[in-house]
C-alpha cells in the first residue's frame, strides 16, 4: 500500500495506490475524515486511522477507485511540518 496526494477534479486529494489502481477515499460519502483531503493530517493520525486504511484495500470499493491516468499525482507530503532530510549509504 502506498498513500500520495493527487488532483482529482480540480481538487487535491490523498490516495491509496493499490497496484493497478487508486483508491479515493474522499469520494465515499461516508468516509469524509479530514485525513483524505489532507497528507499532514494522515501523517498525524496514521495510528487511528491505519485499521481504516487497511480495511480500505482490503475492501477495494470500486466506487472510489480511479485509474492511474484520472490523476494529475502532486507531491505525496506538500508542505511538511519540518525539514525532511534523507541519507543513503552503500555497504560494499
Amino acid at each position: 500500500m502506498r498513500l500520495g496526494t493527487c488532483l482529482y477534479d480540480d481538487e487535491p486529494l490523498v490516495f491509496i495506490d493499490v497496484g493497478t489502481h487508486l483508491l479515493l477515499p474522499a469520494l465515499d460519502d461516508n468516509q469524509q475524515e479530514a485525513a483524505w483531503f489532507d497528507m499532514e493530517i494522515l501523517i498525524q493520525d496514521y495510528e487511528s486511522l491505519q485499521p481504516l486504511l487497511a480495511a480500505l484495500v482490503e475492501e477495494n470499493n470500486p466506487a472510489l477507485a480511479v485509474a492511474y491516468e484520472e490523476v494529475i499525482y502532486l507531491a505525496p507530503h506538500p508542505m511538511p511540518a519540518q525539514n525532511i532530510m534523507c541519507l543513503g549509504l552503500n555497504y560494499l
